[in-house]
């Protein structure tokens, strides 16, 4: 198993931060920085931000939150 580059890591939670509301609780940090460390990513100014924004979304699970609301209006759509 490889040792996760711990600048990496800061730069990863940074991003993911300013674009997943609870971050810390639905996005997996360290799956992110082993698939850019098996690319060879040390890095993430290297890359292209829409790349880096899609690898973050790739490994955010959904807020329940958001679940529950989406199942609500979905149930309300069927009985109109």
């Amino acid at each position: 198993m490889m040792t996760a580059d711990p600048w990496l890591m800061t730069q990863v939670r940074r991003r993911a931060s300013q674009l997943v509301e609870d971050w810390s609780e639905r996005v997996y940090v360290r799956c992110i920085v082993d698939e850019l460390q098996g690319e060879g990513i040390s890095d993430i100014r290297h890359m292209p931000g829409d790349e880096l924004d899609a690898l973050i979304i790739k490994h955010t699970v959904a807020s329940l939150l958001d679940d529950d609301v989406e199942e609500s209006d979905q149930s309300k759509r069927s009985r109109s």
